[in-house]
C-alpha cells in the first residue's frame, strides 16, 4: 500500500483472503505501512488495523521479500528479517530500512 486511500481496500482484501484461504500467509507492505508504523506509540496496535495479516514489511521490500520467500516453509512465528514485522513478535518497532536500490541485487 502506497497511499492511505488504499488502506480500506487492503483491510477488506486481507479479510476476504483469510476467510477463503485460512492457512494462507498474508504479508503487506508499502510506504503507507511504513508511515503508520513510524507514528505508532505501541507497535502492537498495528495488528488492530491489520488483524488478518501475518507479516508487515516496513521500509524497502526488496530484501524483505526475498527473506520472506526463503522462509515460506517456516511457521509464521519463526520468520525473521530486515524490516519484517510478525504478529508473533510483538516487542518493539522494527527499524524502517531504506536500501540503496541503485546498488541492490535484483530479487
Amino acid at each position: 500500500m502506497n497511499y492511505i486511500s488504499q488502506l480500506p481496500l487492503a483491510i477488506h482484501m486481507t479479510r476476504a483472503i483469510r476467510q477463503e484461504l485460512p492457512s494462507a500467509r498474508i504479508c503487506l507492505g508499502g510506504t503507507e505501512i511504513s508511515d503508520v508504523v513510524k507514528q505508532l506509540r505501541n507497535p502492537r496496535d498495528i495488528w488492530k488495523l491489520f488483524p488478518d495479516a501475518d507479516h508487515l514489511v516496513v521500509g524497502e521490500g526488496e530484501t524483505a521479500l526475498v527473506q520472506l520467500l526463503e522462509q515460506i516453509d517456516s511457521p509464521p512465528s519463526q520468520v525473521r528479517g530486515a524490516g519484517i514485522m510478525s504478529r508473533s513478535l510483538l516487542a518493539g518497532k522494527p527499524p524502517v530500512i531504506y536500501e540503496d536500490l541503485a546498488t541492490s541485487q535484483v530479487p
